[in-house]
């Protein structure tokens, strides 16, 4: 399937996801949100929505792992947001650049 073709249904699946958070009151509160993280923690947000783990993103951008669980909490509470996995819709959402390369 081409990208293009399951956009409107990642959308969806988007939309809904994120509607269905009590704590998001709109797209808009989404993207402030995303403004708050760090430059540090954008990049984290990025790897782990591509299903990495701590360990691979801590050895990607020479951190420790404590330091990746530590950006990882930050921005579960800054995005407000209960799981790991949400990260990738917010992602979707809000950042428009490429995937960099695993």
């Amino acid at each position: 399937m081409s990208s293009q073709k399951s956009k409107p249904r990642v959308r969806r699946h988007l939309f809904s996801t994120l509607f269905s958070l009590p704590q998001v009151q709109s797209i808009d509160d989404i993207k402030k949100a995303w403004q708050k993280l760090s430059d540090r923690e954008k990049q984290v947000a990025r790897l782990a929505a591509q299903r990495m783990k701590d360990a691979e993103i801590a050895q990607q951008l020479f951190l420790s792992q404590k330091t990746v669980g530590h950006h990882l909490s930050s921005i579960l509470r800054k995005l407000e947001i209960d799981s790991r996995h949400d990260i990738k819709y917010v992602v979707q959402l809000v950042d428009d650049s490429p995937s960099p390369p695993r």
